[in-house]
């Protein structure tokens, strides 16, 4: 799910985890992304990871924060 920020209200902020809990409603929802798929999410995206979908399998993925 992703929505943009400003449309969100912040609930807390954990600085070790460099996550931020936000209320609101997602805007857009990403069905699957499968195998070679990749999603860019820039500052002003909010966005929910680690969601399931059908069934539990194992997730590689990785994270990059880029400077702009």
């Amino acid at each position: 799910d992703v929505s943009f920020c400003d449309d969100m209200q912040i609930k807390s902020f954990d600085e070790n985890r460099d996550f931020v809990e936000l209320i609101g409603e997602e805007k857009a929802t990403v069905n699957l992304i499968n195998k070679g798929d990749f999603l860019i999410c820039y500052p002003e995206d909010a966005h929910r990871t680690a969601i399931i979908c059908q069934q539990s399998q194992t997730i590689k993925k990785a994270i990059f924060k880029i400077k702009l």
